[in-house]
């Protein structure tokens, strides 16, 4: 009797595996249409599908827990005879990315930043490589921290095709409702470094002119700048009391004070020129964020009025908004993975051929001019003086 259910069900599983394929002969390979995103927030993004290759298998929790949901994508293509138009590929070797097939749709590379002015090993024994990777390589797009981290101190080339992620999720949101009476008016808890290889000054300059604006009579119970560090208690009643909170450029262009603001419903202002926020081709982040030039920081005055024009039916809205994205795009690893994969559908739509200003940006080397590479040597494993990326050699 056993045997004769076991024989039952796998009949029944072989024709259903038939009819499917049947079905799918005569439908082509179906891109089902995702929920629209409320809002006029959200872009409408072209329906595709999405894939991952073989080199997808992070070790990191978020990279297993985002990997995995873009897997239970509606748009993942599940099966081998309809090819996905964007294939993740998680590899941030030049060499092994050059290997990769032509394909008609596109690459995602998946990297958490590939700065290129970090360690000279990148100028000397694979300039030549990224070189090639972004002169030659158009089915290619990229999904970063930061599209122009390759280029610390070079905001004139542009930044890499692709979508701009985050490293990871942090949860729900912690403000329930939007809330109009915030004691403060605007914050900034971090340290005051310049960026790496003195890419940027704004951490050191935003301080410098707050003790200016301190000494000059300036308000120091509507705005909280300091480079204390607090209890974890204090930080986020801060940030709950907070209307706008800075996010100033630190080592890099990205600082993960952006996140945290979203996720207590302050409305961030980011001191970062050359930083696309993430998600940018799906989400206006005019509706929800500030993002000032970066030489700002040098002007607190001038910085507290900008923040102080914000009528207060426009900031309850930004509030609303930056609550919105966050619990739509970076609460779960379910909702980070749809607006990257809706993201990145804009994306492709939008890049078409090789990121050649990328490729140019890398004919002088090291574009910060603090950048000692003889100073790094041991730890990069460059025996010899410093040298330009040479691109006529190999």
């Amino acid at each position: 009797m056993r045997r004769h259910k076991t024989l039952l069900a796998l009949a029944a599983a072989l024709l259903a595996i038939r009819t499917a394929r049947h079905y799918y002969a005569r439908q082509g390979c179906p891109k089902p249409p995702l929920k629209k995103l409320r809002g006029s927030l959200f872009r409408d993004a072209p329906a595709t599908t999405v894939g991952l290759h073989s080199s997808c298998d992070s070790k990191k929790k978020f990279g297993r827990l985002a990997l995995a949901a873009i897997r239970r994508h509606p748009w993942y293509a599940r099966r081998r005879q309809c090819p996905a138009d964007l294939l993740f590929v998680c590899i941030n070797k030049p060499d092994e990315l050059l290997r990769l097939p032509t394909r008609a749709g596109k690459y995602v590379v998946w990297m958490l930043g590939v700065r290129l002015d970090s360690c000279v090993w990148e100028f000397t024994e694979r300039c030549l490589d990224w070189y090639n990777v972004f002169s030659t390589r158009s089915d290619f797009l990229y999904a970063s921290l930061d599209l122009g981290d390759h280029r610390l101190c070079d905001d004139a080339h542009g930044a890499l095709p692709g979508s701009v992620m985050i490293e990871r999720t942090l949860g729900p949101a912690l403000v329930s409702v939007v809330s109009t009476t915030r004691p403060t008016l605007l914050s900034f808890v971090g340290q005051k470094h310049k960026g790496w290889y003195g890419s940027s000054r704004a951490r050191p300059d935003l301080f410098e002119a707050y003790d200016a604006w301190r000494a000059a009579g300036g308000d120091g119970r509507r705005v909280t700048i300091t480079e204390r560090r607090l209890s974890m208690r204090n930080y986020t009643t801060l940030l709950r009391d907070s209307r706008f909170g800075l996010a100033p450029r630190g080592d890099g262009r990205w600082t993960w004070r952006f996140v945290e603001l979203l996720r207590f419903g302050t409305i961030p202002v980011v001191l970062a020129d050359g930083l696309s926020l993430p998600f940018h081709h799906l989400v206006d982040w005019t509706a929800a964020a500030l993002h000032p030039p970066e030489s700002m920081a040098r002007n607190f005055s001038g910085l507290v009025a900008y923040v102080s024009a914000i009528l207060p039916g426009r900031r309850a809205r930004m509030q609303a908004a930056v609550r919105r994205v966050y619990a739509q795009c970076m609460a779960t690893p379910r909702g980070f993975a749809d607006c990257l994969v809706r993201d990145l559908a804009l994306a492709a739509r939008a890049y078409d051929g090789p990121p050649l200003k990328a490729a140019e940006s890398l004919r002088g080397g090291p574009d910060c001019p603090s950048h000692d590479m003889d100073a790094e040597a041991k730890q990069c494993g460059w025996p010899g003086k410093s040298r330009p990326c040479v691109l006529n050699t190999r």
